[in-house]
């Protein structure tokens, strides 16, 4: 289970970072069929997804309490910019390394989307030794 909380905390760190390293576009990238695209694909269980190599666990943490302190305080930076931002997130473009060039909006959507996924794996992983 440190594995999954793991790589949804170094992957919700590396997507926030992505944000705070974004570029400002012409233009607002707008691709509405994708961003639910993300919705959809992010909280599907039954199609696996290997994590691209910035979300991969690898032992950063000592205990699970340890991971959870490091998703809990980038999800508090997540918020904090959410609420301070006032520009269109998506005229800010960035890259991820699954859909390649994707704007702050959707980068965001998959910040707020991703830990449900998980977190379905963990229940998975839960019912499976009888917990």
């Amino acid at each position: 289970m440190l594995e999954c909380v793991e790589h949804v905390a170094v992957s919700e760190d590396y997507l926030f970072s992505q944000i705070q390293a974004s570029s400002a576009a012409q233009a607002p990238l707008i691709n509405r069929e994708r961003a639910e695209r993300i919705a959809v694909v992010c909280l599907d269980r039954t199609r696996k997804i290997q994590a691209p190599k910035e979300g991969q666990p690898s032992g950063r943490f000592a205990t699970l309490a340890d991971a959870v302190e490091h998703f809990s305080a980038t999800r508090r930076r997540a918020i904090e910019f959410v609420k301070s931002s006032q520009e269109d997130l998506r005229c800010r473009l960035t890259s991820h390394p699954i859909i390649g060039t994707a704007n702050c909006y959707e980068m965001l959507l998959m910040i707020a989307v991703h830990p449900f996924r998980h977190a379905k794996q963990i229940e998975e992983i839960k019912m499976a030794f009888g917990s």
